[in-house]
């Protein structure tokens, strides 16, 4: 079976939503075989739809907007086997919540960081490199 990853990083208040940094890792992790769930892909529908009914979004329907993909992300956190987060996510309440959700099943999920250069999880450069070196 092959190992699932959930993309834990920063998206609200962030130009275009940190697309770019979530798109280029699911595609690094996936050139590597990994299963991956990226909360762009998964909110996506739920997100369109909300954007059409709120045009002019005020504070307390952004919060509702975050409290939704929340819903939607917090079950898949438990699907995965790695989280792994991107850049900033110190900063975000959604991915203090994904992280604190992972926590809570240390022997099932793995929380770790992007390497930024290589732009994959550090344990898995660490996996790639033993096998180099094997």
């Amino acid at each position: 079976m092959k190992t699932t990853v959930y993309i834990c990083g920063p998206i609200t208040d962030i130009e275009g939503g940190n697309f770019t940094a979530f798109n280029d890792a699911q595609i690094q992790l996936e050139s590597l075989g990994y299963n991956v769930i990226n909360p762009h892909i998964i909110c996506k529908d739920f997100v369109d739809a909300w954007l059409l009914e709120n045009p002019s979004p005020d504070e307390k329907s952004k919060r509702k907007l975050h409290r939704g993909c929340m819903r939607i992300c917090l079950p898949e956190v438990l699907e995965s086997n790695i989280v792994a987060t991107l850049e900033g996510f110190q900063k975000s309440q959604g991915c203090k919540m994904e992280i604190s959700t992972a926590r809570e099943y240390p022997e099932d999920i793995e929380v770790i960081n992007i390497v930024k250069l290589a732009g994959i999880p550090e344990v898995l450069y660490r996996q790639n490199k033993k096998e180099v070196a094997a």
